[in-house]
């Protein structure tokens, strides 16, 4: 990999961003840069986190940042050309690619969020390994949360209405920025849409589960733990049980006490724990 001179490095991003309308020279020219750049020394998983499933370059940070820079005025200047170059983007079967793409769609304004979301639906059908997922759910849903939250959840509900649970999965993820990011304010449709998988949580999705249980334990600590509490008493669910005891240390203490006491009321968490209870 060769040292990154910034000026250098912005002199060959513009030159890549003159093709934007060009979607099939771009591509190629976006892979000469990458190859440029890609650091060969880097072996997958060598950074400690697990290896993606596609291929990268392993480029530095700063050549992702700068190739957005470049786009990002594009795109909301001209938001068909950057929905037909993020399409062109998308099918090429690498990392650096997809996010790119799904860079794009965060970039195009509200006029287009009919086409953002019906393209966040049909990417995640591809069901892309978890950073790429993540990476479209957060960067892809972007314009969605801002302009069109409703359409938003109305896709999540599909997605955790499914019998998948990959699109299940998908579901969840897409929950996560929603929440994150405070520019929805209706929590307790968050709630609503998690009752059914906090209380029967399928094996494949726990750690999902859990990941946005306690991004609204976060966001509102004394309301999630009301309903984690409403959860176990409807149903006695030691899955319910399950998410309370993973959130208890980020709600009040009035709240533990509440929750806590619940727990040893509740026969199905006393007598006949799950196997991964703390």
């Amino acid at each position: 990999m060769p040292a990154i001179h910034l000026a250098q490095l912005k002199h060959r991003c513009a030159q890549l961003v003159e093709l934007f309308w060009q979607p099939d020279r771009f591509v190629d020219e976006l892979q000469k840069l990458l190859n440029f750049y890609s650091d060969r020394t880097q072996r997958p998983g060598q950074s400690g986190e697990p290896p993606p499933l596609l291929p990268s370059f392993n480029v530095p940070k700063p050549v992702i940042r700068q190739i957005t820079i470049e786009l990002g005025p594009l795109a909301a200047e001209y938001p068909e050309a950057a929905l037909e170059l993020s399409d062109a983007l998308w099918m090429q079967p690498y990392f650096e690619f997809r996010y790119l793409a799904a860079y794009l769609l965060s970039q195009v304004p509200m006029e287009s969020a009919d086409h953002i979301l019906e393209r966040v639906v049909r990417w995640s059908d591809t069901l892309p390994e978890v950073r790429l997922l993540t990476a479209l759910m957060d960067l892809g849903t972007k314009r969605l949360r801002l302009d069109a939250p409703e359409a938003l959840i109305q896709q999540i509900e599909i997605w955790l209405s499914d019998a998948d649970p990959r699109r299940q999965k998908t579901g969840l993820n897409a929950l996560i920025p929603l929440i994150t990011s405070g520019d929805y304010e209706d929590l307790p449709v968050f709630y609503r849409l998690l009752a059914p998988l906090a209380r029967n949580i399928p094996e494949d999705l726990r750690e999902d589960i859990r990941d946005v249980m306690i991004a609204l334990a976060r966001r509102s600590p004394i309301e999630t733990a009301y309903y984690l509490g409403q959860y176990m008493e409807t149903t006695g669910s030691q899955d319910s049980a399950w998410l309370a005891r993973q959130c208890m240390s980020l709600f009040p203490k009035q709240s533990q006490e509440t929750l806590r006491w619940r727990l040893r009321m509740s026969p199905l968490t006393d007598n006949n724990p799950r196997r991964d209870q703390p």
